[in-house]
């Protein structure tokens, strides 16, 4: 199994990111989800997922902090960025720092899909 993070400041994304398909199924578990950015970095740091699905903009600290921080301490994370932003510059600056996908907020189902696989 894949361990997964999933990090948003907006309880209902990470709620539907969790339900919207069987994890299980593409050979994945959610072992944390996280509404603040901080606590986020500070847990990833202990739990050193596989792969973490992060909100760009939060309070206090961004999606691309985060990636920048961690990828610094460790190549073996990948990360993909969630935004409810269609910007091109977030884009590029998440790609830049290593993301390896861009969701937009509402979360597709089949997008999410194509970044698991």
């Amino acid at each position: 199994m894949i361990d997964v993070v999933i990090v948003d400041d907006e309880i209902w994304v990470t709620k539907l990111i969790e339900r919207i398909i069987d994890w299980n199924a593409y050979g994945f578990r959610i072992v944390k989800v996280y509404n603040d950015g901080f606590e986020a970095l500070e847990g990833i740091k202990v739990l050193k997922p596989e792969l973490v699905l992060t909100d760009i903009r939060m309070p206090g600290i961004t999606g691309l902090d985060i990636i920048q921080e961690i990828s610094a301490e460790s190549k073996d994370i990948f990360f993909a960025i969630i935004s409810g932003y269609s910007d091109f510059e977030y884009a590029k600056s998440a790609l830049t720092y290593g993301a390896v996908g861009y969701l937009l907020k509402p979360i597709d189902q089949q997008e999410l899909i194509k970044i698991l696989k």
